[in-house]
């Protein structure tokens, strides 16, 4: 697809036209308040996959609460972070609880998954049963592309201790592990959301579409941290008006803009689909 100021100018014209045509603020608000929903079960029972990982699964089940802690803007001082604050201690291992991350993973997909069949302009009938299968195969999908990033970034953790004990190589750990990191999250957003965009929209968006589409709703999403950390920098004293509740409020603002920035994102990719016909 050849790139010209005025092909570029039409798809932006087209990705806000079809955002606020298909109400995308609605849309966000509805895919925020099923993340608030689901988010905690599905992060309850990640801990119980770590907790039997033998003798180092408390590593593994801090490194998995820091790495997810990455994602959140700063919590507003006076507030407990969110996923800290959670006692893990009795969680277990339990069949339920894998046939309940399916089902409760599966529900939070089928949200999203009728937000992206009215973005992508998807009229074809599919039978409860093959969507929830969809479903549930996303999830697994998902879940996997995270527990690799979870073990890379814990092997990029073990070689950095083991690198910064050499001092000849001290001064260039910082920024290349900053990097790498980056690099990683960046990475593995991106999979989440072309895996998003390519089950959902298959038949409606071309290769070029899905893929940039992904990396614009990618950039969007790592902004919205960002943004979030601004506000807070400049009015942390208004933020202390909530109190305890400071970082529930923050995490369900912050999943608003981030579910903002995957409507627009699908947006984008149907108005470069449409362009491209």
């Amino acid at each position: 697809m050849r790139i010209t100021i005025t092909r570029v100018y039409s798809i932006t014209k087209g990705a806000f036209q079809r955002f606020f045509d298909l109400h995308g603020l609605f849309l966000a608000s509805a895919l925020a308040f099923n993340l608030l929903l689901y988010s905690l079960p599905i992060f309850l029972i990640g801990l119980s996959l770590l907790s039997k990982m033998g003798p180092d699964s408390e590593k593994f089940i801090n490194f998995y609460i820091s790495t997810l802690e990455q994602f959140l803007p700063h919590q507003p001082t006076g507030s407990s972070k969110i996923f800290s604050s959670v006692d893990y201690t009795n969680v277990g291992l339990h069949p339920i609880n894998l046939l309940t991350l399916l089902l409760v993973g599966g529900s939070l997909l089928g949200t999203v998954r009728i937000i992206a069949r009215i973005i992508f302009g998807k009229t074809e009938k599919i039978r409860a049963l093959k969507a929830k299968v969809i479903d549930m195969a996303l999830i697994v999908l998902i879940g996997s592309i995270f527990g690799i990033s979870i073990i890379m970034s814990f092997a990029f953790s073990s070689v950095y201790t083991l690198l910064s004990r050499l001092s000849h190589v001290g001064a260039f750990l910082d920024p290349t592990f900053v990097l790498l990191g980056l690099l990683l999250k960046l990475g593995l957003i991106f999979l989440i959301f072309f895996s998003l965009f390519r089950t959902y929209g298959k038949k409606e968006l071309t290769w070029p579409a899905t893929t940039i589409g992904a990396v614009i709703t990618t950039i969007l999403f790592a902004a919205s941290k960002y943004i979030l950390d601004i506000y807070i920098l400049l009015f942390a004293p208004s933020s202390l008006i909530y109190g305890a509740l400071g970082a529930f409020v923050f995490y369900f603002v912050w999943l608003y803009y981030s579910s903002l920035a995957f409507v627009f994102g699908a947006s984008v990719s149907w108005s470069i689909a449409q362009n491209g016909k």
